[in-house]
């Protein structure tokens, strides 16, 4: 049995001013966004796959011995919460030269943090042997 969830949020908060000069009319901008995603999932603590080549009678017997060809595990905790904060911010000039003539000139900079995670993931790292298991934490 598998259960799902996801749920994706996006808090904004703008600030903007407008500078009217002569000829130009100058727009600048800052905008902080911060965007989580939400994953809860149950899913089955693992798997065993036999195929039958540790006996010679076939994988009933592989299965009644216990000795699996291979194995996936699920480890630790299957909720998800990423976060990451995003900014960025522009000015803008609209000048307009002459009647027939506007130029129209920005710069914009842009970053999107690297995704992190309000919960460390795990993984493990089983010997082919399974007879020792360690943690593989990633790094946040």
């Amino acid at each position: 049995m598998q259960q799902l969830f996801n749920r994706g949020r996006s808090d904004d908060l703008s600030v903007s001013t407008l500078i009217y000069r002569g000829k130009h009319n100058i727009k600048r901008a800052l905008n902080l966004t911060s965007e989580s995603i939400t994953t809860i999932s149950s899913r089955t603590a693992g798997t065993f796959n036999f195929n039958g080549l540790a006996t010679a009678a076939g994988r009933p017997c592989d299965f009644l011995i216990g000795v699996p060809d291979g194995s996936a595990i699920a480890y630790g905790n299957a909720n998800k919460y990423f976060r990451e904060p995003v900014y960025n911010a522009y000015i803008n000039d609209d000048w307009r030269v002459m009647p027939i003539l506007t130029i129209n000139a920005g710069l914009r900079w842009d970053y999107g943090a690297p995704s992190q995670s309000c919960w460390h993931l795990v993984n493990l790292d089983v010997s082919s042997d399974f007879t020792s298991v360690s943690r593989l934490r990633a790094a946040v």
